[in-house]
């Protein structure tokens, strides 16, 4: 993860990703920010973007990396939105249980389940 990465960018430059990644990161850390607003979750999407791009390793026909880096992170957060829309909800048990009425061992409704 230490090795540089060379990469071909716009206006003809080699550069390597750890720079255009260096010079992205305000840009992203402000549309994360955006998105989640000030929250661990933002620092989070920022990380995932990173790791994202070191291991797809930044495509040769990428004519604008902080674009290419952006969609990652866009593309990331709708994935996320989406885990969420599909995850169970949890409500908490009430503490207060006054309208159940205990059954009983000999009550009529548990003789007819056994």
């Amino acid at each position: 993860m230490g090795r540089l990465i060379r990469c071909s960018t716009w206006s003809g430059k080699a550069t390597t990703l750890h720079a255009v990644l260096e010079d992205a990161a305000p840009v992203l850390t402000r549309i994360a920010q955006r998105l989640y607003g000030h929250t661990a979750d933002a620092h989070d999407l920022l990380q995932d973007t990173i790791e994202r791009a070191i291991r797809q390793g930044l495509p040769a026909d990428v004519q604008s990396p902080r674009a290419w880096l952006a969609t990652i992170m866009h593309n990331l957060f709708v994935d996320r939105c989406r885990a969420a829309a599909r995850a169970p909800v949890h409500e908490p048990l009430a503490e207060f249980h006054d309208n159940v009425t205990p059954l009983s061992v000999d009550s009529p409704s548990r003789r007819g389940a056994s």
